[in-house]
């Protein structure tokens, strides 16, 4: 155990604490000093990474693995290194780093190939440092200085320096104390420029406080997928993304280099990253790690952003007229997605009411309710509005919905109702009409309707449609593939062919044989990309088929034999 160890000052580094150990004690030579601190006379010190705290911790009064785990948290920078890792790298560094193994993980962490200059001259605030002279009689180097994300001093709101002491010049075994010497004050080693506005100043202080919420931070780590998910969130809230698929990226690029364009022009220390290379990867899906300096500046930006609510604030009202919270606040969340270049929103009540909103995102202009599903409610109330003998208009006006949209619904729950309906084959034609049949039950309802549908000559005049629509979609490029919600969307009748396929026969057949798989739809696609590579005059390299039909590579080995007829 060592007779002796300096206390601890509040926030103070770990290497600050051993360096005035040193000084303290005025043990020579440094071979020395490291044998006796780390049990090895070639110990390489590290403020930011240290090694041999097992054995250090062995020294210390209360000596145990402990101790050990506690002067990795609280004293060094390794939190802050691990803190956007992955959750079984952070675990395997904090065992490597704790038996000592530290030789490689500054690169397994992904440090080294960040555009992220690494601190090479330790930091100060001339402020702290008459505070620390006043209060404790000597300097010392504080942790939070050292991190590369904090230029300022957060609590006296002002630049931090550069010590003349450079961890790549001098002595690599040598611990270096915060004396008076190395903390000169100039304008060389000054890290804001002095002509730095004060809302600078406000953003820096801001990105210091986030870093230094890393070093207590006690969450959990996040897999690349939860950081993905927690980014497109933000991005959504701010309006820079409208679905969790697709993200503005040059309006995100623009707006953060007009939030930082003076921050950069006033810190040195971030020209590296002022290209904002980083930002359209992190947007996306987070295939690696980002550094952490790039995640306190994107989380930074984004919560200081104004909140995207083209809708306001939720819950929502549900505007179903058959629930009982009818006109009440009782959705809590929507999707978007985006159709045919709008961007829709989708509500969905508890109730299963579902309707649907479109929005502007760049002139904020928001469209009206649109009634998409009604849910189980709907089913039951129908049946008893028609026993009842109301009208088409009546029941259309209850449930605030067109008599032809009534007709339709009917249909597809199949109700049976005292309404004849004409159906034409390029469109539906509803004609609302009231039969003079007097209908007492569900029973009667079902064995008295009077529209009768001759489905043999709209299953053959149906097939002919279907059969001109697939030669319409094969003559489209680039290919798409036929299937048969295309084919529906194509006739106007989303979901009207799959529903009725035991009345249509013929139609069924056919779509049986026109409907493409996957191994035919690429196959159609490359024979595609090799017209348009021959059209232009171009060397037929697999590669270059595979990539312009936008298929992997090995299909085309499968599918080689069958593209041979095309090849020459």
């Amino acid at each position: 155990m060592l007779p002796y160890f300096p206390n601890i000052y509040p926030g103070e580094l770990l290497y600050s604490v051993l360096a005035r150990y040193v000084k303290h004690t005025g043990l020579p030579p440094v071979a020395l000093v490291n044998v006796e601190l780390f049990g090895r006379r070639h110990a390489i010190p590290s403020f930011d990474l240290p090694f041999g705290l097992a054995q250090l911790a062995l020294l210390m009064p209360n000596k145990s693995y402990a101790i050990a785990k506690k002067l990795l948290l609280q004293l060094t920078l390794f939190k802050y290194l691990v803190r956007f890792a992955l959750p079984h790298v952070a675990r395997q560094a904090t065992r490597s780093v704790l038996k000592g193994v530290v030789a490689d993980w500054y690169l397994r962490l992904g440090m080294a190939t960040f555009k992220v200059n690494r601190v090479t001259r330790l930091r100060f605030c001339p402020a702290c440092n008459l505070y620390m002279l006043k209060t404790y009689g000597e300097l010392y180097w504080k942790r939070e200085f050292q991190l590369p994300s904090v230029v300022v001093c957060r609590e006296h709101q002002q630049s931090l320096f550069e010590s003349t002491i450079d961890i790549r010049l001098g002595s690599r075994h040598a611990f270096y104390a915060a004396d008076p010497e190395y903390c000169l004050v100039s304008a060389d080693t000054r890290m804001v420029n002095d002509t730095a506005s004060p809302s600078v100043l406000e953003k820096l202080v801001g990105l210091a406080n986030r870093s230094v919420d890393i070093l207590d931070d006690k969450h959990a780590f996040k897999s690349h997928g939860a950081w993905t998910s927690y980014y497109r969130r933000k991005l959504e809230d701010t309006g820079f993304s409208i679905t969790d698929r697709h993200v503005k990226q040059k309006r995100l690029y623009e707006a953060v280099q007009d939030y930082y364009a003076e921050v950069f022009r006033n810190v040195p220390a971030f020209s590296e990253i002022s290209n904002l290379k980083w930002l359209s990867p992190m947007a996306r899906k987070h295939r690696h790690a980002f550094h952490p300096l790039h995640h306190l500046l994107l989380q930074e930006f984004l919560d200081n952003q104004p909140r995207y609510l083209p809708f306001g604030k939720g819950p929502w009202i549900c505007s179903n007229p058959l629930a009982e919270h009818v006109g009440k606040p009782s959705i809590q969340k929507y999707c978007v997605h985006s159709n045919l270049g709008h961007h829709v929103a989708v509500f969905e009540c508890s109730c299963g009411y579902v309707f649907t909103r479109w929005f502007d995102h760049d002139t904020g202009e928001v469209g009206p309710n649109r009634f998409q599903h009604y849910g189980p409610l709907l089913k039951p109330k129908l049946i008893q509005y028609i026993l009842e003998g109301l009208s088409l208009r009546h029941i259309s006006r209850l449930l605030k919905l067109d008599p032809k949209t009534v007709v339709k619904l009917a249909n597809d729950l199949d109700i049976r109702h005292p309404w004849q309906m004409k159906l034409q084959i390029g469109r539906y034609c509803h004609q609302a009409k009231r039969t003079d049949i007097e209908v007492t039950d569900e029973e009667n309802l079902k064995n008295t309707i009077s529209a009768k549908l001759d489905w043999d000559k709209i299953d053959k005049d149906l097939k002919q449609a279907v059969v001109n629509e697939v030669r319409r979609i094969r003559k489209i490029a680039p290919p798409i593939k036929v299937t048969l919600a295309v084919i529906e969307r194509g006739l106007q009748r989303p979901h009207w062919i799959g529903r009725r396929k035991h009345k249509l026969p013929l139609t069924t057949k056919y779509l049986s044989a026109a409907i493409e798989s996957h191994a035919e739809f690429r196959l159609r696609k490359m024979v595609w990309a090799i017209k348009q590579l021959q059209q232009n005059r171009l060397t037929l390299f697999p590669s270059h088929i595979t990539k312009l039909a936008g298929i992997r590579h090995d299909a085309f080995k499968h599918a080689q034999p069958k593209l041979s007829a095309y090849l020459h």
